[in-house]
């Protein structure tokens, strides 16, 4: 049997995958990590937007007498803009969910891996106090997955 360790980390290289493939404004800005990478040293210098976070916020291992496991593996998907314009960020978060969304829903690669995806929920947060306008979704992912040790 698999580990859960390689089985997390399989599911996450996936949902990379799947998201680069649906979600083409941040394809080349997805990184596995809970704080936004910076763009060089210099004063100011921050990650190019829109891009998104992806990380393992749970995960939660039901052990069966039967050898078939059960395990729930939550991730968070933290999608960030800073638009130009203040009206531009709802409407740049609104087509990354829609992406999230399918590639959550629909990748087969993904939908492989997994028994069922429990839910997908998000929350979002808009900013238009700084130099710039900002806006942030999470969009927390559950899977159920099965069939390992």
């Amino acid at each position: 049997m698999t580990s859960s360790i390689a089985i997390r980390a399989t599911l996450r290289e996936a949902l990379i995958v799947a998201l680069g493939a649906n979600v083409p404004q941040v394809a080349a800005r997805i990184f596995p990590a809970r704080t936004w990478p910076m763009q060089g040293a210099g004063k100011g210098q921050v990650a190019a937007f829109p891009a998104l976070l992806i990380y393992l916020d749970a995960w939660v291992h039901n052990s069966a007498a039967d050898g078939f496991d059960l395990a729930r593996c939550q991730f968070r998907i933290h999608a960030r803009v800073e638009p130009q314009a203040d009206a531009e960020a709802e409407e740049q978060l609104d087509a990354i969910a829609a992406g999230v969304e399918a590639a959550v829903f629909t990748d087969p690669a993904l939908l492989d891996l997994v028994l069922d995806v429990e839910e997908l929920a998000s929350e979002r947060k808009l900013d238009a106090q700084g130099q710039r306008p900002a806006g942030e979704d999470v969009h927390t992912v559950t899977f159920k997955m099965g069939g390992f040790r």
